[in-house]
């Protein structure tokens, strides 16, 4: 049975189809690190975001299969996911989900798929098919568009579950199934189980903590809120919140995030508590009386500042706390030598017994370099990190590359040649003008 006991079930993969300027179905498995590599525009942040979007069709009360309302979409509508006439003329969509329990040592896998259909004549959208299969579960529900009007769309589906068929009305909440009752042992089993394991991939611990590439930057004096948010905000926002009660409550995670800029920086963090306001504070060593606002001490520490506060949580010291973290470009605005210094942070979490789940969208050469490193120093098992190349044809068609490395970090895949070869080319071609300069 796949049910073992409260959230023991996390994600695995994700596959989209006909998705953005993913036309042919691509896919990423989520492994404790996962990074997202290629040129601007090919689509490292479509596919990034696909993640949260997910996550959130999952949690959501609407019945549109996905919740468009999320900050993943960014106000996009449902024909905004779908690939430009040119490439595509299918209205349809596929999302196909792989998730994985491994409770006390037995791992079992299995998968969920979408088919969602948009109506353009509705103005809605309807999962036509919707199919999970698992060690103890093969059901497929497929929807009846006979019995839709132009001003009704039913929910009418052909029910299969092992030998049994029937004919039943299935509602959606975003991309969770709402199976009516029903009598055969076989099918009852089947939807019981189900019904678990959605609970269980929406929970808190499969929600995607999401952070975009532009980071807010901390007012000089923030309120003290009513309550702790329970998620950061896209921008980063929350961060400066759940610094400020983690203090209160003499928490770990301010320390975590303190300790990082004191040994890379020198700078200690600190929380400096009023009646009603407090303010985020660095301080150049513990002892010294000069104190300076986060906000004027650089937009690279500031930019930084939600990304350790999502790794801090994720160690699980909050119950509610996220175990995916989903970064675009989390070196913004930081020196190249820091890009390794918060990579170490990742490959340390990465390498945890019970790791979270890490996924990166990066330009950063020192990046790899720092993950290759930690691979070859044994600091990071090879098999908890994946390297995704994301490319675009000419026609505006993208695709992924899967590359591993093996124990000595040396990537195994179709990794593009001279990727990183610009920083070579550039002093390359210094240099030799230097040198016919300085002989004429």
């Amino acid at each position: 049975m796949w049910y073992h006991g409260p959230e023991a079930v996390i994600i695995d993969s994700i596959n989209f189809e006909n998705f953005r300027s993913f036309v042919d179905e691509v896919g990423i498995q989520v492994r404790p690190l996962t990074l997202l590599f290629g040129y601007n525009s090919a689509g490292k942040s479509a596919l990034l975001r696909g993640l949260p979007l997910v996550a959130a069709s999952l949690r959501t009360q609407d019945r549109a299969p996905l919740a468009l309302a999320c900050a993943a979409a960014r106000d996009a509508s449902f024909s905004d996911f779908l690939p430009h006439p040119a490439l595509s003329a299918s209205r349809k969509m596929c999302i196909n989900l792989g998730f994985r329990n491994d409770i006390k040592g037995r791992l079992e896998k299995g998968r969920m798929i979408w088919r969602v259909t948009d109506l353009p004549e509705l103005k809605q959208q309807v999962v036509e098919e919707f199919e999970v299969i698992a060690s103890d579960i093969d059901l497929k529900a497929v929807w009846h568009p006979a019995v839709s009007s132009s001003t009704n769309l039913a929910n009418q589906y052909t029910f299969t579950q092992g030998k049994i068929k029937s004919e039943v009305n299935i509602s959606f909440r975003g991309l969770v199934p709402e199976f009516p009752e029903v009598s055969e042992p076989c099918a009852k089993l089947a939807v019981g189980t189900l019904k678990k394991l959605f609970s269980e991939l929406s929970s808190e611990k499969n929600d995607v903590q999401w952070l975009g590439t532009v980071r807010s930057t901390p007012t000089r004096f923030l309120p003290w809120k009513s309550t702790v948010p329970t998620m950061l905000k896209s921008d980063g926002t929350g961060a400066s919140d759940i610094l400020a009660y983690d203090d209160l409550a003499k928490g770990p995670i301010l320390k975590e995030v303190s300790e990082w800029y004191e040994k890379h920086l020198g700078w200690q963090l600190t929380v400096s508590p009023l009646a009603d306001q407090y303010r985020l504070m660095m301080k150049p060593a513990a002892n010294s009386p000069v104190e300076v606002y986060l906000s004027d001490v650089g937009e690279g520490l500031v930019q930084v500042l939600p990304v350790l506060v999502a790794c801090a949580r994720l160690r699980g010291s909050s119950a509610n706390a996220p175990q995916i973290l989903a970064v675009e470009e989390p070196e913004s605005h930081l020196h190249p030598r820091l890009h390794a210094a918060l990579t170490e942070k990742f490959c340390e979490l990465a390498s945890l017994k019970k790791a979270p789940q890490i996924i990166l969208e990066t330009h950063s050469e020192n990046i790899l370099l720092r993950v290759q490193l930690a691979v070859v120093e044994g600091e990071l098992p090879p098999d908890n990190v994946i390297v995704y190349w994301v490319r675009q044809t000419p026609d505006g068609r993208s695709s992924v590359d899967q590359v591993e490395f093996d124990s000595l970090g040396r990537p195994k895949g179709n990794w593009p040649p001279g990727v990183f070869a610009e920083d070579i080319e550039q002093a390359r071609e210094l240099l030799a003008l230097q040198n016919r300069r300085s002989q004429s």
